[in-house]
């Protein structure tokens, strides 16, 4: 039983963290904006997930690079230095796992999207909160205002998806 727990949680771990390229540090000099990616599986429907945020230059999420993967295991939150002033969009992928000893088992993966534009100096807090029935919410606030960015955009998932199955 243990034995088939630990296969559940490592395989889609292990998976969602090495198969991608990482996102590239903006480089010295350049203005900046940090991203700040937190766990959001930890609301109790769930006891062990990961979160993989990956980051692409266009809508369509073509060119995909990992910034962060959250695992039970890890701190609560990474952190990205990224070149401002240019639009990107920011996709969560979430696994957790649910059930007990004597309870059925089994996990749910939800995927979501923003696009916004990142403003020099500015920090913004991005996480995929995890809500009943298997369904994920992305939250992206800027860390001074508590607001959501300019022009946000949240995307069908399925759309940054399309670019990544074609």
């Amino acid at each position: 039983m243990m034995k088939r727990l630990w296969t559940w949680i490592a395989v889609p771990a292990l998976l969602c963290g090495c198969t991608m390229a990482s996102y590239p540090e903006a480089p010295g000099g350049a203005p900046t904006a940090t991203l700040v990616f937190s766990k959001g599986h930890e609301s109790g429907f769930g006891y062990s997930g990961s979160q993989t945020y990956s980051i692409s230059e266009n809508m369509e999420c073509t060119d995909l690079k990992k910034a962060a993967v959250l695992l039970w295991t890890t701190p609560h939150s990474e952190e990205a230095h990224v070149a401002a002033g240019h639009r990107i969009t920011v996709m969560a992928v979430t696994t957790y796992f649910y059930g007990g000893p004597y309870t059925e088992h089994g996990n749910t993966t939800c995927e979501g999207a923003a696009s916004f534009v990142l403003e020099a100096g500015h920090s913004y807090d991005v996480s995929q909160l995890e809500q009943f029935g298997g369904k994920c919410h992305m939250s992206v606030l800027d860390s001074a205002t508590r607001q959501k960015p300019p022009g946000i955009k949240f995307i069908d998932e399925a759309s940054c998806n399309r670019a990544l199955k074609d």
